[in-house]
């Protein structure tokens, strides 16, 4: 298969390479994509974090998607790091562990905002004013695909 690059996306890996000061400059966003998750299929997991990885981005945007599994399920995370390790279109990271209160109602919210405090801005959590400007939180349900053209949409 043949590896097709835009222009623009070529002009600003060589920026970057042979300047890194320029790196800061080309990036208008941070696209930090949430996929929260407790016990659904892989299959529903797996097109969810499909679509938002393989959608297009426009230029000057990085791409950092979590899967917030509080399901904490071995089969999706060696699904995710086996598909996503490295070398990919963006960061992915998985996320589990999170101890779940008993009888919790609010078990999607508590596991997205332990995602945002101990994980995205750790560092900021005393001092969120400190969060870049250029961050953008972007949260799909499990079985939410987006389209293509999604994030073009938004961020132009």
């Amino acid at each position: 298969t043949g590896l097709s690059v835009s222009q623009d996306t070529l002009l600003n890996a060589l920026l970057c390479c042979w300047w890194p000061c320029c790196c800061a400059l080309l990036t208008r966003f941070t696209v930090r994509i949430m996929v929260p998750c407790y016990k659904e299929p892989l299959g529903t997991i797996s097109a969810t974090v499909t679509a938002a990885m393989q959608a297009d981005l426009p230029p000057g945007v990085t791409r950092v998607l979590y899967l917030c599994d509080d399901g904490n399920d071995p089969e999706k995370k060696a699904w995710l790091e086996q598909n996503y390790g490295s070398g990919h279109r963006g960061e992915v990271h998985y996320v589990a562990g999170r101890t779940r209160a008993a009888k919790e109602i609010n078990g999607k919210s508590a596991n997205l905002n332990n995602v945002l405090k101990n994980i995205i801005y750790k560092d900021q959590v005393k001092v969120p004013s400190e969060i870049p400007l250029h961050e953008v939180i972007v949260v799909f349900d499990a079985d939410m695909a987006a389209k293509k053209n999604f994030f073009c949409k938004i961020l132009e």
